[in-house]
């Protein structure tokens, strides 16, 4: 975690009552993704609730990231908001269970672990970036992508391959369901 991270990190003393206000602006730079296709275009902001419930502390919260994405069709850069809300639980680290096999609970999926002093939220909010960024991201729902023969970006203009051209003899039944599906 770097220097930046640590503004991520809360006192437990300091949540009181009625809880405490989180609305952070990080620089994206405290975020390390290897092997990654995407970068951050600006900060990434983080704004919620930490709330203490006897040893158990609870964070609601909103996080928004803006991210330079490429185009699974057409290969072209574009930008892409992330905005998604965020909810995790901590418990106290001796709370955790033992390293050995474990059948996790979907709901075990949301908790993380604090000290007793002091929780991150560095953890689940790049956890949360993580999963929020799109398997297959496209610039535009109707993006045409790249003619599969000469390359042509097809969003910007229309190739001159012909339409017909011969497809592999392999793939003569997939043909045939396709033609099939176009008469239903």
């Amino acid at each position: 975690m770097s220097n930046s991270a640590s503004t991520m990190i809360f006192e437990k003393q300091d949540i009181l009552g009625e809880g405490l206000n989180v609305d952070l602006c990080e620089d994206p730079s405290c975020f390390v993704f290897e092997n990654c296709d995407f970068n951050f275009s600006d900060s990434v902001k983080i704004k919620g609730r930490l709330t203490l419930t006897g040893e158990l502390v609870y964070f609601r919260g909103d996080i928004t990231a803006s991210i330079i994405l490429t185009c699974a069709r057409c290969l072209k850069y574009f930008n892409s908001l992330i905005q998604t809300a965020i909810q995790v639980d901590f418990l106290p680290r001796e709370n955790k269970p033992d390293e050995e096999e474990i059948e996790l609970e979907a709901s075990d999926l949301d908790i993380y672990y604090y000290d007793n002093v002091s929780i991150s939220l560095f953890e689940p909010v790049r956890d949360q970036l993580i999963i929020s960024i799109p398997i297959k991201p496209l610039c535009n729902a109707n993006c045409s992508g790249l003619c599969p023969h000469c390359g042509q970006n097809l969003n910007e203009k229309k190739c001159k391959c012909p339409d017909d051209i011969k497809i592999d003899p392999r793939l003569t039944p997939l043909e045939k369901l396709k033609h099939l599906k176009e008469k239903q």
